[in-house]
């Protein structure tokens, strides 16, 4: 009993298209894993630099247009 080439024919093509799906999705989550460890590292070098700050020393945050004055510890 063998299968009719039109029938295996479709199937590739099913999936091929759905490798191609899947491949575009694995390219959208390795974009925001890289994005997630660069804002990772921007956090991680923040808090380094606040940590060597004095305890006198004014720091702000930034709220939409206005900044608000944080203790550093």
């Amino acid at each position: 009993m063998s299968i009719p080439n039109e029938t295996l024919r479709k199937v590739f093509i099913e999936l091929q298209n759905k490798i191609v799906e899947d491949n575009r999705k694995l390219t959208s989550v390795k974009t925001q894993i890289q994005t997630k460890e660069r804002e990772k590292r921007l956090a991680e070098l923040t808090k380094r630099e606040l940590t060597t700050l004095d305890s006198d020393t004014r720091t702000y945050k930034s709220v939409g247009k206005a900044y608000v004055l944080l203790s550093t510890n």
